[in-house]
């Protein structure tokens, strides 16, 4: 019987774990802190370790620092938990698979990722890793699901329903409450708590040093402002250095935006969503910048001091904000279907906020878009692209999708556009 939590609410990796607990030796939950991990990894396994636990002066993570093998013993499948906090177990988790070679051995969640240098082996062929983030709307129970993105890549000429019930107030609510397991059911202002303590919580204490580097809690507060203000946009480093110069003794190098960056993509709370790269005959120019978001809408809106009736009165910032929340959710419906959520732009200006790409080489755009008052000029920024693909010799996309906040109700256009609310989306 599996540990199950009571309560425990359905993830939308639940089946991309269990297949991979048949096909590999051990499978990794790589994301943030307090984004679910441990309880999907609970849900499909026999016996458990805490490493992170600090009862008894942390005994169980001063063990497996001396001797990783030894926290290995129990019953498989077998739930690491915060691998992380004993480099070596990776190895060791490794070597075991090595000598028994049978699938399912380990379940490791990680909030971290170290250097390569603190393991000798990267664990390929042996561990596979899953990325995991906050809830969606799909999980949390905020959408109907009756637009399905995998009947739509299945069933090309599908004509979709929906309606959704949410109005610009509960849509903003949603994007400040955030996708954190404890906040699901909260009322906004209250679940937006729980992203302010996040932050804290990385900013200060002992979860400012990492890897036995020190950050400065001031330094990583503001660069935390600067990316939450760039949420969902191509910045460079130039930019967001140069966004950081005004708070006086605080503003940033360079290469401490650089470090920093990279801290906090390492701690799963900044990812970057890669550019489409496809091959056109024609002479267009790819931008090849990926965009970049914090892991949850609530992270941005808690670091910008924003609660839902700022936002509400600056929706061109939401409008940012809402779309990291729709890359979110996109990324992980994109994961459940073997894909991977890009953008597009080229040197024309083209620009389609999102592509999920199959690894069948099917793939889907996708604009997002708050109102639904913007639909007519999304819908037709997607046929030009598609005709811009068909010229260039790449197969037309499988379907179109404006992805909205507000309009209610889930259409297909007479253009073949597919208008969807957020709240109307599954995997």
């Amino acid at each position: 019987m599996t540990l199950t939590p009571a309560g425990y609410r359905p993830r939308v990796i639940d089946a991309e774990l269990a297949r991979c607990i048949k096909l590999f030796g051990a499978v990794e939950i790589r994301g943030p802190k307090w984004c679910g991990k441990t309880w999907a990894g609970l849900n499909q396994s026999i016996d458990k370790v805490y490493l992170a636990d600090p009862s008894n002066g942390y005994a169980t993570r001063r063990l497996a620092q001396l001797d990783p093998d030894s926290v290995l013993q129990g019953d498989h499948p077998l739930l690491v938990d915060e691998w992380q906090a004993a480099p070596g177990v990776w190895d060791a988790v490794r070597a075991s698979v090595d000598r028994v070679p049978e699938s399912g051995l380990y379940i490791l969640t990680g909030s971290a990722q170290p250097h390569l240098k603190d393991t000798i082996h990267s664990g390929t062929g042996r561990i596979v890793s899953i990325d995991m983030r906050p809830m969606t709307l799909f999980e949390s129970g905020d959408s109907t699901a009756e637009v399905s993105l995998r009947n739509l890549f299945d069933n090309a000429e599908t004509k979709i329903t929906g309606r959704s019930p949410h109005k610009l107030d509960e849509i903003i609510g949603l994007a400040v409450r955030g996708g954190w397991p404890r906040a699901v059911g909260l009322d906004p202002e209250d679940g937006a708590l729980i992203a302010r303590q996040y932050i804290k919580s990385i900013v200060s204490g002992k979860d400012v040093e990492f890897e036995g580097v020190r950050y400065s809690p001031a330094k990583l507060e503001v660069l935390l402002r600067s990316l939450s203000r760039n949420t969902a946009t191509m910045a460079s480093m130039s930019a967001i250095q140069k966004d950081t110069s005004g708070a006086s003794a605080n503003g940033l190098s360079r290469s401490t935006v650089i470090a920093y960056v990279d801290y906090l993509q390492r701690i799963y709370m900044v990812w970057e969503q890669p550019a489409w790269q496809p091959e056109l005959r024609s002479a267009t120019r790819l931008r090849t910048t990926p965009k970049r978001h914090l892991v949850d809408p609530s992270l941005a809106a808690a670091s910008l001091k924003a609660g839902s009736q700022k936002l509400k009165s600056d929706l061109h910032t939401f409008g940012f904000v809402f779309e990291t929340m729709v890359a979110r959710d996109l990324s992980m419906y994109a994961q459940s279907l073997d894909g991977q959520l890009c953008h597009y732009r080229d040197n024309s200006d083209l620009e389609v906020d999102s592509i999920i790409e199959l690894d069948d080489g099917r793939y889907a755009a996708i604009e997002v878009k708050l109102g639904a008052d913007q639909e007519d000029e999304a819908a037709a920024n997607l046929v030009r692209f598609a005709k811009k693909m068909e010229g260039g010799g790449v197969d037309s996309p499988v379907f179109l999708a404006v992805v909205v906040g507000t309009g209610g109700f889930a259409h297909t256009r007479s253009d073949g556009v597919h208008v969807v609310p957020i709240g109307c989306l599954a995997p």
